[in-house]
């Protein structure tokens, strides 16, 4: 799903019948394997990688076609921020997802996503911000918003 201008030099393809291709981003390496044992657990049809790091992140965007990409975004660095950056600029067809891993994870970067996952993150709104994600994709709408969707299940 290249659209005209766009500056990413991996071509990606509708989502008509294929898999979600799904690429994971997190510094955390425990938070990073949850996430991808869990999306693979709950989407087993579903293509999921992840990297750790702007710097792997960047190799993997350059190498091969992701429809989705979440990030962990962290209070305590800013490299989920860059990573979202970095892909909103170098590669605007995937539809990037924030994973917000605690409530002062706040602030303009986050606007770089389409899809925000909001503190108390969990799995079940996780799930729900990559299921818009997906269906986003298959609509073909990857137009910029002011504010990102937002997924958060309450618990009780």
């Amino acid at each position: 799903m290249l659209s005209a201008g766009s500056t990413s030099s991996v071509a990606t393809v509708p989502l008509a019948d294929e898999s979600p291709r799904l690429l994971l981003a997190c510094e955390d390496p425990v938070l990073l394997d949850a996430m991808q044992r869990t999306v693979s657990w709950m989407r087993p049809r579903w293509v999921v990688e992840a990297v750790q790091g702007p710097g792997t992140l960047r190799r993997m965007l350059a190498q091969r076609a992701f429809d989705v990409l979440v990030c962990s975004v962290e209070p305590r660095d800013l490299c989920g921020r860059e990573m979202l950056r970095h892909a909103r600029v170098n590669h605007p067809e995937v539809v990037r997802v924030a994973y917000r891993t605690s409530d002062v994870c706040d602030g303009p970067e986050l606007d770089q996503a389409h899809e925000l996952v909001s503190w108390p993150a969990n799995v079940a709104a996780l799930i729900e911000a990559l299921d818009r994600a997906v269906n986003r994709l298959r609509r073909n709408d990857l137009r910029e918003t002011e504010t990102p969707s937002r997924a958060s299940i309450q618990v009780v």
